[in-house]
């Protein structure tokens, strides 16, 4: 990246009178602008300032416990990037048309745009290519929140479905998420404990958090407080705030058990 205090050299220097202007400090000048304007990067999708915690989630293809072909890049886009990623979009490239979703959301390198957007994620989900997953993830998580769209449960759960069934692990947290509290769906612990525990497997600290608590209450599975506490012990392993709460809660009910007081009036 060029230093600022090159362009404001060249800048200074061209403040002279035209004449006094040598030919390459002024082609000079028109690199350092065409140069700051394509390649300083712009955004940084990692961010995500306007981006609920569960839709920003989806950025994290390739980044974590889930990762599926593609990916949504985690650097600085520039203006040259995003036209680029335009044009290939346009074209029908699904992972360009998913990058531009978000940039549509967030308004990076484009104007901010929640009808672009949905139309973008729309495309790329309907694409049959590896990269389909996170774009019906991220449109069933749009409608399940009220983000960018009104909210509808039998749209998210339509998307939703169909990434989880293709093995993607934030849907299939999210449509347990549905089954648990029966939204858009008959409410079945049964269900939600097979998704958790799919998408636990897959190393999600929520769904880690959830088996474990389902597991406690014997809640759509058997009860068993061992099997619990080792599901809880590898959310909280990965900074999960919730199991290490409830791990401090279990240990102490253990070195203070409750005791059994006796009724009055007395015996």
């Amino acid at each position: 990246m060029i230093n600022c205090k090159y362009g404001y050299y060249v800048f200074r220097t061209l403040s002279r009178k035209p004449s006094a202007n040598p030919p390459l400090v002024t082609t000079l000048f028109f690199l350092y602008i065409m140069i700051s304007i394509f390649f300083i990067p712009v955004s940084s999708y990692a961010s995500g300032s306007e981006v609920s915690e569960r839709f920003n989630n989806s950025n994290q293809s390739g980044q974590g416990w889930d990762k599926p072909a593609g990916g949504i890049p985690q650097k600085g886009l520039s203006l040259l990037d995003i036209l680029i990623i335009k044009k290939s979009a346009e074209g029908g490239d699904p992972e360009s048309q998913l990058i531009m979703g978000h940039a549509y959301f967030e308004g990076v390198g484009v104007l901010k745009d929640h009808r672009m957007a949905i139309e973008m994620f729309r495309k790329a989900a309907e694409k049959d290519h590896p990269i389909a997953p996170i774009a019906q993830y991220t449109l069933g998580a749009a409608y399940h929140d009220g983000i960018m769209v009104p909210l509808d449960f039998a749209e998210s759960l339509k998307w939703t479905r169909k990434s989880a069934e293709a093995g993607y692990g934030l849907a299939q947290h999210l449509l347990a998420e549905m089954y648990k509290f029966g939204d858009g769906v008959e409410q079945s612990y049964t269900d939600a404990f097979t998704l958790y525990y799919r998408a636990a497997l897959k190393g999600h600290p929520d769904s880690q958090y959830q088996v474990g608590l389902l597991h406690l209450g014997g809640k759509g599975c058997a009860k068993n407080e061992n099997v619990a506490l080792n599901w809880l012990r590898c959310a909280a392993a990965q900074g999960h705030q919730d199991s290490k709460e409830v791990l401090v809660e279990l240990q102490l009910r253990s070195l203070y058990p409750q005791k059994r007081h006796r009724q009055w009036p007395l015996e």
